[in-house]
């Protein structure tokens, strides 16, 4: 299992449940990662799943973690599945080509265990954030894959973090 995030050097990754940045180049690195060969899946929460508007992203199956999986309601379309076990979430790996979790905070915490690799872009913007990427790096080995300015001028550096054991998680 992978995540992809894009924080500030604080590590924030959201405020009001919202993004508090507009980068073009960073939504489309993220889009072409998630995308992959075209067999991919997303997993995130509710509340991400709302600041998106309710729609899923295109060319992914998008799960949405919630522990009342009802709030169906709010959508419905085939490219989205609500789901509270983890387990199931876990076994997707076994689906699709590549599985990314992609937020909010809490979501990042409870898949923590089961990260194999981690992208982490880093904007380099200064902003008011109330959520956090709290997941825990130290196990990783940390690899700079580019470093480039978006097109307001901020500097984006993409970094590629491995898991150091060789653990063979899901």
């Amino acid at each position: 299992m992978k995540a992809i995030v894009c924080m500030t050097p604080e590590k924030g990754i959201g405020y009001q449940n919202s993004i508090p940045w507009k980068s073009k180049k960073e939504l489309a690195y993220f889009k072409e990662k998630t995308i992959g060969k075209g067999n991919n899946a997303v997993v995130m929460g509710y509340n991400t799943f709302k600041s998106i508007g309710f729609r899923p992203l295109q060319n992914r199956r998008n799960y949405i973690m919630t522990h009342s999986p009802d709030t169906k309601s709010h959508y419905h379309g085939s490219d989205v599945v609500f789901e509270s076990s983890l387990y199931n979430i876990l076994l997707l790996n076994f689906i699709f080509d590549e599985v990314y979790v992609i937020g909010g905070e809490s979501i990042y915490e409870l898949f923590q265990p089961y990260f194999k690799e981690i992208y982490v872009t880093e904007i380099q913007t200064q902003c008011i954030t109330n959520t956090h990427f709290l997941v825990d790096l130290s196990n990783f080995h940390k690899k700079l894959l580019k470093k480039e300015k978006d097109e307001n001028g901020v500097q984006l550096d993409f970094y590629q973090y491995e898991k150091k054991d060789a653990e063979d998680f899901l």
